[in-house]
């Protein structure tokens, strides 16, 4: 019989690497697809353009406002969920994750889209981009360390 207090031979939790690149390539290419079916949803939501105004342009700019909000809180969210599954370096990890994102959505946009290359960087999609993965970002860095934090004791008095 098998003592059950010998620790087991194997460790239970594999050491993980110090960098995640496999994971970080999977989890760019979601952010990207993510963001674009947000594009997509938002421009098939224009063929009941009413919904967002009663003119035309008034529809237009507020369709464009519930597009960035949307951008923001789906990449927020991813941004999160990819943060919460790292275990060390989470700056390091949010950082790449955000960099392959932006070339991947460059490349993309120059090769696949045919994007002049003038109009190919924009600073405040950027900025957007980079306000989303760092709210994401520190909502997990905030949940990692939440759960360390030490709890009070019940009727420790």
């Amino acid at each position: 019989m098998e003592n059950p207090y010998q620790p087991t031979a194997a460790p239970l939790l594999s050491q993980s690497p110090a960098f995640h690149g496999k994971r970080i390539v999977a989890w760019a290419i979601l952010i990207y697809a993510a963001s674009n079916i947000v594009g997509i949803l938002s421009g098939f939501s224009m063929s009941h353009w009413e919904i967002y105004g009663s003119t035309m342009d008034e529809a237009v700019a507020h369709a464009r406002l519930v597009r960035r909000l949307g951008y923001g809180m789906v990449g927020a969210l991813l941004y999160w969920r990819f943060g919460i599954g790292v275990t060390s370096r989470l700056l390091l990890h949010a950082l790449a994750l955000f960099v392959l994102v932006q070339i991947i959505d460059l490349s993309f946009s120059y090769f696949v889209f045919s994007v002049p290359v003038t109009e190919l960087i924009d600073p405040w999609a950027t900025a957007r981009s980079l306000l989303a993965a760092t709210i994401g970002t520190g909502a997990a860095w905030l949940a990692a360390h939440r759960s360390l934090a030490s709890k009070p004791l019940r009727d420790s008095t």
